[in-house]
C-alpha cells in the first residue's frame, strides 16, 4: 500500500533480488527488502520496497523495465 496515493499493489517477487536475511518472521522483527514485477496501467514495472516487520510499514518505489527484463523477472518469480 502506497499511503500517499492510496494505491495497493500485488507483486510477483523476484527472489534473486529480495533480501530476507534481517527478517525474523516468527517474532515480527527486522526488515525485508522486496523486489518484484507487476503491470500498472499497461506499463511493466519493478517494485522495490523495504518493509519493517515490527510496524509493517516501509518505503518503496516503482521503476520502468523493458519487456525483456520484465519477462525474466516474471520467469524468476515461479522458481
Amino acid at each position: 500500500m502506497f499511503k500517499k496515493t492510496g494505491t495497493e499493489l500485488g507483486i510477483q517477487l523476484d527472489r534473486r533480488f529480495c533480501n530476507f536475511e534481517e527478517a525474523d518472521f516468527e517474532n515480527a522483527k527486522g526488515k525485508v527488502n522486496l523486489v518484484g514485477g507487476l503491470t500498472l496501467n499497461y506499463d511493466k514495472v519493478k517494485c522495490i520496497a523495504e518493509v519493517d516487520l515490527t510496524t509493517c510499514e516501509g518505503k518503496g518505489h516503482l521503476e520502468s523495465v523493458s519487456d525483456e527484463d520484465y519477462e525474466e523477472m516474471m520467469a524468476q518469480s515461479d522458481k
